[in-house]
């Protein structure tokens, strides 16, 4: 079952952008992970990608934002 915490659910967009760190608590192991969020309006930080266990984003435009994990 998928799910997943977030470092903050506020992030900053203007001036110097807020780092989120996604924390996946799956249960199950699961073994490969796809990362949505919508609208794709993020840049993947620390190497991190939208296939990573626990990736790390900016946001590059206002929010809300709906993030989901497959």
């Amino acid at each position: 079952v998928a799910n997943f915490t977030a470092s903050t659910t506020t992030a900053n967009v203007g001036g110097t952008p807020t780092t989120v760190t996604f924390t996946d608590q799956s249960t199950n192991v699961p073994d490969s992970y796809k990362w949505t969020f919508t609208p794709n309006a993020v840049l993947y930080m620390g190497g991190t990608n939208s296939t990573s266990m626990n990736p790390q984003v900016q946001f590059t435009g206002k929010g809300p934002f709906t993030v989901k994990l497959r």
